[in-house]
Protein backbone atom coordinates (compact mmCIF):
# COMPACT_ATOMS: atom_id res chain seq x y z
CA UNK A 1 0.00 0.00 0.00
CA UNK A 2 1.03 3.47 -0.99
CA UNK A 3 -1.33 5.88 -0.49
CA UNK A 4 -1.74 9.92 -0.36
CA UNK A 5 -4.48 11.30 2.40
CA UNK A 6 -5.44 13.22 4.95
CA UNK A 7 -2.18 12.62 6.94
CA UNK A 8 1.02 14.05 8.13
CA UNK A 9 4.03 11.94 9.35
CA UNK A 10 2.14 8.67 9.58
CA UNK A 11 3.33 5.57 10.06
CA UNK A 12 2.51 2.21 12.22
CA UNK A 13 0.50 0.69 9.56
CA UNK A 14 -1.68 -2.49 11.41
CA UNK A 15 -3.75 -5.07 9.20
CA UNK A 16 -6.96 -5.33 10.70
CA UNK A 17 -8.62 -7.67 8.29
CA UNK A 18 -8.53 -8.53 4.47
CA UNK A 19 -9.66 -5.49 3.28
CA UNK A 20 -8.85 -2.58 6.03
CA UNK A 21 -5.74 -0.71 7.94
CA UNK A 22 -4.95 1.47 10.34
CA UNK A 23 -2.59 4.19 10.19
CA UNK A 24 -1.59 6.24 13.71
CA UNK A 25 -1.19 9.77 12.05
CA UNK A 26 1.35 11.94 14.30
CA UNK A 27 -0.30 15.36 12.60
CA UNK A 28 2.62 17.36 13.02
CA UNK A 29 4.05 19.90 11.17
CA UNK A 30 7.67 20.62 10.91
CA UNK A 31 8.15 24.80 10.92
CA UNK A 32 11.25 26.88 11.15
CA UNK A 33 9.76 27.39 14.61
CA UNK A 34 10.03 23.84 15.43
CA UNK A 35 7.88 20.62 15.66
CA UNK A 36 3.95 20.85 16.01
CA UNK A 37 1.14 18.77 15.86
CA UNK A 38 -1.46 20.25 14.07
CA UNK A 39 -4.84 19.81 16.80
CA UNK A 40 -3.75 15.86 17.99
CA UNK A 41 -3.14 12.80 17.02
CA UNK A 42 -5.02 10.37 14.90
CA UNK A 43 -5.95 6.85 14.13
CA UNK A 44 -7.68 6.57 10.69
CA UNK A 45 -8.95 3.43 8.46
CA UNK A 46 -8.08 2.79 4.86
CA UNK A 47 -10.86 0.57 3.53
CA UNK A 48 -9.24 -0.96 -0.30
CA UNK A 49 -12.59 -1.80 -1.18
CA UNK A 50 -14.00 1.41 -1.10
CA UNK A 51 -10.85 3.51 -1.20
CA UNK A 52 -11.88 5.76 1.50
CA UNK A 53 -10.30 7.12 4.90
CA UNK A 54 -12.05 6.94 8.20
CA UNK A 55 -11.17 8.50 11.44
CA UNK A 56 -11.01 6.09 14.59
CA UNK A 57 -12.71 7.38 18.11
CA UNK A 58 -11.62 10.21 16.97
CA UNK A 59 -13.33 12.53 19.52
CA UNK A 60 -11.55 10.65 22.24
CA UNK A 61 -8.14 11.50 21.16
CA UNK A 62 -9.28 14.82 21.04
CA UNK A 63 -10.79 14.84 24.73
CA UNK A 64 -7.54 13.22 26.02
CA UNK A 65 -5.44 15.69 24.14
CA UNK A 66 -3.54 12.74 22.52
CA UNK A 67 -0.39 14.46 20.67
CA UNK A 68 2.80 13.71 20.52
CA UNK A 69 4.75 14.97 17.97
CA UNK A 70 7.25 12.33 16.65
CA UNK A 71 6.96 8.16 17.06
CA UNK A 72 3.29 7.00 18.62
CA UNK A 73 1.66 3.65 17.95
CA UNK A 74 -2.12 2.60 18.28
CA UNK A 75 -3.71 -0.70 18.08
CA UNK A 76 -7.24 -1.44 17.65
CA UNK A 77 -8.17 -4.60 19.12
CA UNK A 78 -10.47 -7.46 17.67
CA UNK A 79 -13.48 -6.35 20.23
CA UNK A 80 -12.83 -2.62 18.77
CA UNK A 81 -10.91 -1.53 21.92
CA UNK A 82 -7.80 1.40 21.00
CA UNK A 83 -5.06 1.16 22.38
CA UNK A 84 -2.53 3.99 22.18
CA UNK A 85 1.12 4.76 22.93
CA UNK A 86 1.99 9.03 23.27
CA UNK A 87 5.52 8.53 22.86
CA UNK A 88 7.29 11.86 23.79
CA UNK A 89 5.09 12.46 26.90
CA UNK A 90 5.60 8.95 28.27
CA UNK A 91 2.00 8.12 27.85
CA UNK A 92 -0.13 4.64 27.38
CA UNK A 93 -3.95 4.93 27.31
CA UNK A 94 -6.76 2.59 26.52
CA UNK A 95 -10.27 3.04 25.10
CA UNK A 96 -13.31 0.73 25.28
CA UNK A 97 -14.65 0.59 22.02
CA UNK A 98 -17.49 3.05 22.98
CA UNK A 99 -14.33 5.98 23.32
CA UNK A 100 -14.72 5.56 27.29
CA UNK A 101 -11.45 5.68 28.42
CA UNK A 102 -10.74 2.47 30.75
CA UNK A 103 -7.30 3.62 31.87
CA UNK A 104 -4.32 5.44 31.26
CA UNK A 105 -0.35 5.35 32.27
CA UNK A 106 1.96 8.04 32.53
CA UNK A 107 5.97 7.07 32.91
CA UNK A 108 6.73 8.89 35.37
CA UNK A 109 9.56 8.26 38.03
CA UNK A 110 10.11 8.51 41.60
CA UNK A 111 12.00 11.86 40.73
CA UNK A 112 8.86 13.36 39.38
CA UNK A 113 10.06 13.39 35.78
CA UNK A 114 8.28 11.88 32.96
CA UNK A 115 10.18 10.04 30.34
CA UNK A 116 9.03 8.70 27.31
CA UNK A 117 7.76 5.32 26.17
CA UNK A 118 8.57 3.56 22.99
CA UNK A 119 7.05 0.34 20.90
CA UNK A 120 4.92 -0.05 24.27
CA UNK A 121 2.62 -3.43 23.51
CA UNK A 122 -0.56 -4.67 24.95
CA UNK A 123 -1.07 -8.15 25.73
CA UNK A 124 -4.68 -9.15 25.01
CA UNK A 125 -5.02 -12.63 24.10
CA UNK A 126 -4.91 -15.86 25.76
CA UNK A 127 -1.56 -17.00 24.29
CA UNK A 128 0.41 -13.49 24.62
CA UNK A 129 -0.38 -13.60 28.13
CA UNK A 130 -0.25 -17.45 29.01
CA UNK A 131 3.62 -16.66 27.00
CA UNK A 132 4.61 -14.19 29.27
CA UNK A 133 3.18 -15.45 32.45
CA UNK A 134 5.24 -18.53 31.48
CA UNK A 135 8.56 -16.66 30.96
CA UNK A 136 8.09 -14.76 34.10
CA UNK A 137 7.90 -18.36 35.93
CA UNK A 138 10.87 -19.61 34.60
CA UNK A 139 12.85 -17.16 36.47
CA UNK A 140 15.47 -17.20 33.40
CA UNK A 141 17.61 -13.80 34.18
CA UNK A 142 18.03 -11.92 30.84
CA UNK A 143 20.80 -10.32 32.30
CA UNK A 144 23.28 -13.51 32.41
Amino acid sequence: WNGTGPFFHQHDVDILNDHSISIFNNKSKDFSSGNIVDGHNEVIVYNFETNKYSSYLNESLIKNDVRTKTSGRSEILKNGDLFIEESNYGRTLYFNSDGSLKWTHINRAENGKTYRVAWSRILHNEEDIRLVNNLLKSQINCND
